[in-house]
């Protein structure tokens, strides 16, 4: 393995070495930190590469397989970009080392408009288009054919996260939660083939890539995406949307603006606040395993007030 001494994380230049065959740039690059990549573990490699870990674990090698078999079969129905993991030197498509599973991959052009931590002060242009590009990539990709629905993951994975975080929640928030829980799943067993479409799972500017001129024309950060009901999409930036990471009260009447700008069919509009509470509860169970995250219990307490809320209006 050629040393660089450019990396002065030895796991990072370890990782870069099963690259080092079919990639030699990779592992000579310098590797840095973007500075809004506050909870994700990613290193950009000049302009060239990106490399990422994602906390490992049973069910993160299964979510990664998951995503790899679909992101094969829908790239080309979809109207933006999106990372094409690179195969190490043994074939593989990731590293697992050091108590996480590495991906790495070419640089897609463009820059990140906003990251999470200041969507909340993003204007009502910047607001609106973002809702506007999220039905762009739903109507490019709705009744796809070439993968089958997962209609019931976002009730699967937020009822394991709600299982983890469930006793730091008070009684009122966890009995809307489960009620939650089991009308999600009702709307999500009555979804239509031809209504599913592609769902990010992860849908704001901090995961866009945008040109010189504001156009879309990248998305990254897809371990969550999956063939699903169009509405958990637009409840997840809707929540996004409605947190202020400042601490200031939670923008709750955001909602109608986001439904009025996608064009959320009323029908839809009850699975929508059902969906928001478990994307709620999944960034606060996300917030709480986020040791590296700077100011983390200010996060925490911040998505359970926003949960909190919420659970009160829905």
């Amino acid at each position: 393995m050629p040393r660089n001494p450019h990396h002065r994380d030895p796991i990072v230049a370890a990782v870069l070495g099963r690259y080092a065959g079919g990639h030699p740039v990779a592992a000579g690059l310098l590797a840095r930190r973007p500075g809004h990549a506050a909870i994700a573990r990613v290193w950009l490699l000049g302009d060239s590469y990106v490399l990422r870990a994602r906390s490992l674990s049973a069910r993160t090698c299964a979510e990664f397989v998951r995503e790899c078999a679909l992101l094969s079969q829908v790239r080309g129905e979809l109207p933006f970009q999106v990372p094409g993991n690179l195969a190490t030197d043994d074939g593989e498509a990731c590293v697992l080392a050091d108590g996480a599973l590495w991906t790495l991959h070419r640089f897609l052009p463009g820059h990140v408009l906003r990251p999470w931590q200041q969507l909340h002060r993003a204007p009502d242009d910047e607001r609106r288009r973002l809702v506007e590009t999220l039905r762009v990539l739903h109507d490019a990709t709705v009744g796809l054919t070439t993968a089958r629905p997962d209609a019931g993951w976002l009730v699967a994975d937020a009822g394991v996260r709600y299982g983890e975080v469930r006793e730091s929640l008070p009684p009122a928030v966890r009995a809307r939660v489960e009620t939650a829980l089991e009308r999600h799943a009702v709307h999500a067993a009555s979804l239509a083939p031809n209504e599913a479409a592609f769902v990010h799972g992860d849908f704001h500017w901090g995961n866009l890539l945008v040109d010189d001129a504001g156009r879309v024309t990248g998305m990254v950060d897809l371990d969550w995406c999956r063939i699903a009901s169009p509405v958990e999409d637009v409840a997840y930036t809707a929540m996004m949307l409605a947190r202020d990471c400042d601490g200031g009260r939670p923008r709750l009447d955001e909602t109608d603006r986001v439904i009025s700008w996608y064009g959320l069919a009323p029908r839809h509009r009850d699975a929508l606040r059902e969906a928001m509470i478990l994307y709620a509860l999944f960034d606060v169970h996300l917030f709480t395993v986020a040791r590296e995250l700077p100011d983390r219990q200010r996060y925490v307490e911040c998505q359970t007030r926003l949960l909190a809320g919420i659970c009160a209006e829905a």
